[in-house]
């Protein structure tokens, strides 16, 4: 489980040594740390271009029936609170998204569908979501993230 800090009072997703800081929605930014991983390239990206196109996807690949547009939660989990059902790292994030969620509740895996790279921008832009304000959160399911 990953440790969450931020200078700024949003939520951040720490492991273990700071690699990057990541724009959010209203303009501030949180603190994300490199994982403990075998798999080094998968690192937040943070350049705009990046963000931008995980926003596509995230909005083009069906993301928002279960999340919506705010990242706030219907059927699947809020995004953007400091709570996790499957982790908090940026690796734990790409995982769910490359191999599916929990079996029975519907997230499929999207590494049939999805690059790896793709993979990565849509994580990193998941990343920007955490500590926004949606508009109807939906409550916080699983084990808060650790601070």
């Amino acid at each position: 489980m990953s440790t969450q800090t931020n200078t700024q009072d949003k939520p951040a997703i720490t492991n273990s040594e700071v690699t990057h800081t990541v724009p959010v929605k209203d303009e501030s930014t949180i603190i994300v740390e490199k994982s403990q991983t075998k798999d080094t390239h998968l690192v937040v990206l943070t350049d705009a271009t990046d963000i931008k196109k995980g926003e596509e996807l995230f909005t083009n690949k069906t993301c928002t029936a279960c999340h919506f547009n705010d990242g706030g939660g219907s059927i699947g989990p809020n995004l953007t609170d400091a709570f996790t059902i499957s982790g908090c790292s940026f690796e734990d994030i790409f995982n769910v998204i490359s191999k599916g969620g929990r079996p029975g509740k519907g997230m499929i895996a999207w590494e049939q569908y999805l690059s790896e790279k793709e993979i990565q921008q849509l994580t990193s832009y998941i990343v920007t979501l955490q500590g926004t304000t949606p508009e109807e959160p939906k409550r916080p399911e699983g084990e808060p993230c650790s601070k």
